[in-house]
This record gives C-alpha cells, structure tokens and sequence, in this order.
C-alpha cells in the first residue's frame, strides 16, 4: 500500500521528481508473483501426493 500511495501521490512526484507508472510497467511484477506463486503451489501438491504415496508403503 505504501508503495502505491508512493508511486502515485502527487506530493511524491514533486519530492522525489517521479512519475505515475503505466499499467503496463505493473505486467512484470505481476507476472512474477503469478510464477512464483504457481511454482510454489505446485511443490505443495507434489508434497502432499509424495507424503502420501509414502504413508501408503510404510503401512504395507
């Protein structure tokens, strides 16, 4: 929050001599957090399926 209150209060234009940025400058980020949040829901199901099949051999 504190970041977008930063990129587009005017008062911090002024200060800090920036600029709005354009929604497409947002794509990356966003991109980014989208990967890294797949990737890690990914491992988590993997996790529980391996955690699974596991339990189910010991018990054999």
């Amino acid at each position: 929050m504190l970041q977008l209150l930063f990129v587009y209060l005017p008062q911090m234009h002024d200060w800090f001599g920036t600029t709005d940025l354009e929604p497409r400058h947002w794509l990356i980020p966003l991109g980014i957090g989208v990967a890294v949040f797949l990737v890690v829901e990914a491992e988590k199901a993997a996790m529980r399926v391996w955690e699974r099949r596991a339990g189910q051999s010991g018990t054999r």
